[in-house]
């Protein structure tokens, strides 16, 4: 995982940093996380319960809820954001369906002098917070 705000900082750091003109690196939050881990803490985070996995194909079942989604926006206030917008479903589908882990080291951005990192599961909780607040998803929590 990578998180925005992260490659901004690295991205600010990165020129003025001799250590970096002319290198490529891989960045990424730092940590390395199981799906099945982010989904128990967001379930937690909001108070549910979570289900063994099932399969799905995002791509076709999330369109189904755009109705939905509207009728979510409509009662909690939500400014008003498309469905097929929130998310890149197709994206969704080719992270979730991985057989293997994607695991970058960032050893070398580290050595180069950059030493920015989240913890990816406390930072995405976080973010849903931020859109909770901002009235894209309903709050998530009191």
């Amino acid at each position: 995982m990578s998180d925005a705000e992260l490659l901004a900082r690295a991205t600010a750091w990165a020129p003025a940093e001799k250590e970096a003109h002319g290198e490529a690196f891989n960045l990424t939050n730092g940590d390395v996380i199981r799906w099945r881990h982010m989904f128990e803490a967001i379930a937690k985070h909001c108070g549910l319960e979570i289900e063994e996995p099932q399969p799905v194909t995002l791509t076709e079942q999330m369109p189904l809820f755009a109705e939905l989604w509207d009728e979510i926006v409509k009662k909690y206030g939500l400014r008003q954001t498309s469905w097929l917008t929130l998310v890149d479903w197709n994206f969704g589908d080719a992270i979730l369906v991985a057989t293997s882990d994607n695991v970058s080291s960032t050893i070398k951005v580290r050595q180069a002098g950059f030493d920015g990192c989240y913890d990816t599961i406390d930072r995405t909780l976080e973010l849903l917070d931020d859109l909770g607040e901002a009235h894209i998803i309903p709050k998530l929590k009191g």
